[in-house]
């Protein structure tokens, strides 16, 4: 708690209460908002990798649970590099004719 002086004004002792206050609540209140954020993006992920309707098509499984898989190959080395990416998916899993590439998207190859 902070002592107030008698020789400060009022304004000058709710000031001085407000930054020993603010701050703490402030940054404490990041803290929660990130772990929330976080706790969030786990949650979505587990969802995305075992429940959604997407789940069983075969493929990476960060390719499955975010999309962050799509953007790291196509920003690899500051070059686009995910269709060379992509074929080489679908030679790893060549028994399939679909490949998961990202959360929500698919790439089917054309068996003849």
């Amino acid at each position: 708690m902070v002592a107030i002086r008698a020789d400060r004004g009022v304004w000058d002792n709710a000031y001085q209460y407000m930054s020993d206050v603010a701050l703490p609540s402030l940054s404490l209140s990041l803290v929660y908002l990130l772990s929330a954020f976080l706790v969030y993006q786990l949650c979505s992920a587990i969802y995305n990798v075992t429940f959604h309707p997407l789940a069983g098509i075969p493929g990476p499984k960060l390719a499955g649970a975010t999309t962050f898989y799509q953007t790291f190959w196509g920003t690899y080395q500051n070059k686009s590099v995910f269709y060379k990416h992509i074929a080489s998916l679908h030679q790893k899993y060549g028994l399939y004719t679909a490949a998961k590439i990202s959360l929500r998207k698919l790439t089917v190859r054309q068996v003849q």
